[in-house]
Parts: C-alpha cells; structure tokens; sequence
C-alpha cells in the first residue's frame, strides 16, 4: 500500500518547514541583534557629535558620512533578517524619500551589474513621507533586487520619484509621492502576477528565495498609508508603483545638526536605563548637553531605586528591555505598582523576540524606539512624546 500525499499536503508541509525555517532564524537573529545594534547606535551617535566639529566643507565630514552610511546598511541588513523571520514592532519617522532613494542608488550601482543600466530620477521635490525608514530600504532593495533577476542578460532600470495627486479610489484624496521601479525584463506571467505577494510563493529555484520579500513590502508599505501596484508584460518588463501620503513637517527641510538645536530640553527630568556602557555614555552625553536632566542607570534594579530616592517625579523614563537583574518591562511594572506618578515610558531597544505581545501587557501608555536611532531622530522623538504629554497635562 502507497501512502500518497495530497499536492495541497505537501503544500502545507513545505509552508510549514519553511515557516519552522524562519523561526529559527529569528532566534538566532534575536541572540545578536540586540549587542549588534547597540555597537551601531554607538557608531552612529558618536559620528554626528563629530560632524558637528566641522564645517560643511571640510573633507572629515565626508569621511563621517561615508561611516554612517555604512553603519545604516549594517543596521538595514539586521533588521531585514529580522523582518523575514517575523514581524517587527514599526518604527515610523518622517523623511525625505528622495534621500533614502539616492543613498540606496549608490549600493544598487555596485551590485546590479555592469549590463544594466540604471537611471534614477528624483522629481518628487523633496516630498515628506511617514514611514519605516528600514521598512523602505528593504522594499527598494528586494524591488532593485527582483528586477536585476529578471533581467540575466542585461537591461535597463528606472528608479523614480513623483508627486502625484488622488492617485487610487482606494486611497484617501491628497498628495502623495510616487516610487516607481521599472526593468525591462522578462516579465511576470499573468497566471502569477494575482499571487506574487502571497507568503511563501515564489518561482524562483529551491533554496534561492523565501517567497516572503514582496509580503513584508505590502505589508510596509500598508502601514505607511500607502498602497504597491505591479503592472507586467511577458517580454517587455515589469513596473511597480508604490504611493504613500506625503507627510507635512516644518522641520523636514533642517540639516540634522539644525534639528538637533531645534529639539533642545528644557530642563526636564529624565531617567535613562541602560546596561550597555557604551551605549550609556552616548545617551548621557547626548541628553545632557542637550538641556535635560539626567539620572543615568545602568540596570532596571539601580533605576528603581533612583525612582524611590527621588523627590522631584521623573518626567521621562527611557529604558532598554533586556537588561540583567531587573530589565525594562519588570521595572515600568514595579513603578506602576509602586502607587506614585508614572512618567512616560519610551523602550530603546535593538530587538525583543515577541515585543509586541510583552509590552502589550503593560496598562499605560509605552512609545517604542528601536535601536540604532541617530541623534537628531532620537532627540525629535523624545521632545514630541514630551510635548504632547505637557499638552495632556499628565
């Protein structure tokens, strides 16, 4: 006797060994991702300080920018390994799509090939959008990506940028900036395009791809407002356009170092949790030259103890989650519990497996940043949450 198993079975044990795949990744992602991150916030954070020592022309800071594009790639690797093994908290800011376009630009040059040529035209006239800057990163790449598999034998490739108006039914009316990338490769097959951003569907060989690239776009692009359409001709080539709202921010125009002047604290009274030294020293630096007043601890445990020991309440808590004797979830619990006035919560963190579902278990209001963060980002974060919370009169 045979014991045959259905095609549609054999469908699902392959989803579910490929989905066993990702979990395991994850873990093993999770196990580094944390101090990996922590050496590049540090990297990052220095680096502008430096910047700053020098004027716009002056050859070190273009050394320095070269550091930190490299130190974002590095970021932008480890969270897409991160993305594909499962979903990660969102991390929206608010930036020129134009700039993330053209420093990607640079790295496609080097590896599409020498017979493909690329052409990027940015006409979106430094548009704003709100949105996972990695998130963004990782769809431009595996669009970039896909489209230089299309093309074995060489082709053309258009990177572009636009303003666009009411551009779907299905969107909210206003402007939007349109990204759209376009090969001329062999195209996507009718009875394939419907299910391109189906998990785990893929035509490419075994082992060569997840089949969950185009998912996670969707599904980033989604969570900025926005919306991914592919449009394919066999032979011809393949175009996707992406529309996200353009978001509207006085402040979006401002050299970083404006930025940074332009986030100052006013004095307020901040404890900040962290047990990486490194990382500590950049963020008591940062902080206090900044115009906040700063406790700093270098555990959960040592940060409950400042809470008691202070008489004056605490306006912030910025704390990392992972952390040796008592980490950040535990202690927001015991401040909770401990009956006094709860400041609010910020978590700076550079990955918790299952973040979402554990802070979610927390009664009061929590703002997540994921690590590595820059100054000016950081800074612009944390006066925003300030802010508002002064507005609320909590």
């Amino acid at each position: 006797m045979t014991n045959e198993i259905p095609d549609n079975d054999r469908g699902n044990d392959a989803e579910l060994i490929q989905s066993r795949k990702m979990e395991t990744l994850g873990r093993l992602v999770g196990g580094v991702a944390h101090d990996f991150n922590n050496m590049l916030m540090v990297i990052q954070g220095f680096s502008d300080f430096l910047k700053l020592s020098f004027t716009s022309e002056a050859p070190e800071k273009r050394y320095l920018d070269e550091i930190l594009t490299a130190a974002d790639r590095a970021a932008s690797l480890t969270q897409q390994l991160m993305d594909f093994s499962r979903k990660q908290i969102s991390n929206p800011e608010v930036m020129e799509l134009d700039n993330i376009v053209a420093s990607s630009s640079r790295l496609f040059e080097r590896i599409i090939g020498e017979d493909v040529q690329m052409t990027v035209e940015l006409q979106s006239d430094s548009a704003c959008i709100k949105a996972d800057r990695t998130g963004i990163v990782q769809i431009l790449t595996n669009l970039v990506m896909n489209a230089r598999e299309a093309m074995p034998d060489g082709g053309t490739l258009l990177i572009e940028t636009a303003r666009v108006q009411n551009p779907s039914p299905e969107l909210p009316r206003g402007p939007y900036v349109r990204l759209t990338v376009a090969d001329s490769g062999c195209g996507i097959a009718d009875e394939v395009l419907p299910k391109i951003y189906e998990p785990f569907y893929t035509t490419k060989e075994e082992g060569a791809g997840t089949g969950l690239g185009l998912t996670i776009a969707l599904e980033a692009v989604k969570q900025a407002g926005g919306s991914l359409i592919c449009e394919s001709e066999m032979g011809v080539g393949t175009k996707f356009s992406i529309d996200i709202p353009i978001f509207n921010d006085d402040s979006a125009g401002l050299s970083p170092e404006d930025k940074i002047l332009r986030n100052l604290g006013r004095g307020e009274k901040l404890l900040v949790v962290e047990d990486d030294p490194s990382v500590r020293a950049f963020l008591s630096e940062l902080l206090s030259v900044r115009g906040y007043n700063i406790t700093v601890a270098e555990n959960g445990e040592r940060a409950w103890e400042y809470f008691q020991e202070s008489i004056e309440p605490f306006d912030l808590i910025l704390t990392d989650i992972i952390m040796p004797k008592l980490g950040g979830q535990e202690l927001v619990s015991k401040i909770i519990q401990s009956g006094r006035k709860v400041p609010h919560i910020v978590f700076l963190s550079g990955y918790m497996q299952d973040a979402t579902s554990r802070l979610a278990e927390i009664s009061i209001p929590w703002t997540f940043i994921g690590k590595p963060v820059q100054p000016p980002q950081l800074l612009s974060r944390l006066r925003d949450i300030l802010d508002k919370h002064s507005e609320s009169g909590d």
